[in-house]
């Protein structure tokens, strides 16, 4: 278990209807068996996560930017959640604070708001542990919303070219803390 800590300051977001409804699917792929009320669409933002001793910014925070590539197991290529998928890279556009209301009792979640990288058919072209993305984002779906313990990794990364076409090159850096 990872010890979530959030800073002190945030702002308060009303999600729009979309995010409401692709947060509904992600709540109810956690909790299949629950009876589910999401009873507010406003949320606390927050530019970064703490988890155990680890740092994770997000697209908000600019000072932090690097701390917002991430990589998971999460997402399936058509932006549903599948948590058996290969661990895939994205950008933490924000990090949020979400009430739902779960069997008649409110609980809290802390969920990262990520932009997954498409699948590139080059992904092997350098040999493990780097890997071949394409540069834009699945930024839909409920695997919009992740919460932040399933934050495997951070990465690093570098754009060039390969066979012809800009391409975004991943490679994984380790966890300090688990």
């Amino acid at each position: 278990m990872c010890l979530v800590s959030l800073p002190n300051s945030f702002k308060h977001v009303v999600l729009d209807a979309g995010e409401v409804r692709v947060l509904l699917e992600c709540y109810k792929t956690l909790y299949p068996r629950e009876e589910i009320e999401l009873s507010s669409s406003v949320a606390r933002k927050f530019s970064n996560v703490v988890l155990g001793t680890e740092k994770f910014g997000s697209k908000m925070d600019l000072r932090n930017f690097r701390s917002a590539r991430i990589m998971a197991s999460w997402a399936a290529n058509d932006g549903s959640i599948d948590t058996s998928a290969p661990r895939r890279p994205g950008i933490v556009n924000s990090h949020i604070v979400h009430s739902v209301k779960l069997n008649g009792e409110y609980y809290q979640h802390a969920l990262a708001v990520v932009w997954w990288y498409k699948t590139d058919p080059d992904q092997g072209h350098f040999g493990k542990p780097a890997q071949v993305w394409r540069h834009d984002h699945e930024h839909y779906g409920p695997a919009l919303f992740m919460p932040v313990q399933r934050i495997a990794q951070k990465f690093a990364c570098c754009s060039v070219k390969v066979n012809g076409l800009d391409k975004l090159v991943v490679n994984p850096i380790p966890r300090s803390f688990h």
